[in-house]
């Protein structure tokens, strides 16, 4: 088995309550925790359920919703310079977490998952 881009794989989706955040397994995004916009500008999100990426088909319409602390958009704050660590929350959804940037490279080992397993529990 091989992760090309993340345990999770994150739809926004609309239903009764308004919209949610589903993982490709069905299961809704109760929470997030932390944010990460990689150098390639790829989103993921460690999420209650673990390590997540959003969609890109997804990407535009949360970006549009995700908001600072004090409400300004995170599209536009981002164009006065990314600053790590900055608090957003998704527009409508309660707690709001902190947005970080990595490397494309780096974001297994930041979320905390093995690319390919397999290939792990080989030793040399």
């Amino acid at each position: 088995m091989r992760l090309d881009a993340a345990p999770h794989i994150l739809h926004t989706v609309s239903d009764q309550g308004g919209d949610v955040l589903r993982s490709h397994t069905g299961r809704d995004v109760a929470g997030i925790h932390a944010w990460w916009l990689d150098d390639g500008g790829k989103l993921y999100a460690q999420a209650d359920l673990g390590p997540a990426l959003v969609a890109g088909r997804d990407l535009a319409v949360l970006l549009a919703r995700l908001r600072l602390a004090d409400g300004v958009p995170l599209l536009e704050a981002l164009e006065h310079g990314p600053a790590d660590g900055q608090m957003i929350r998704l527009e409508g959804h309660g707690k709001a977490a902190a947005l970080h940037f990595c490397a494309a490279a780096d974001i297994a080992g930041v979320l905390g998952f093995v690319r390919c397993p397999a290939l792990s529990r080989i030793t040399p």
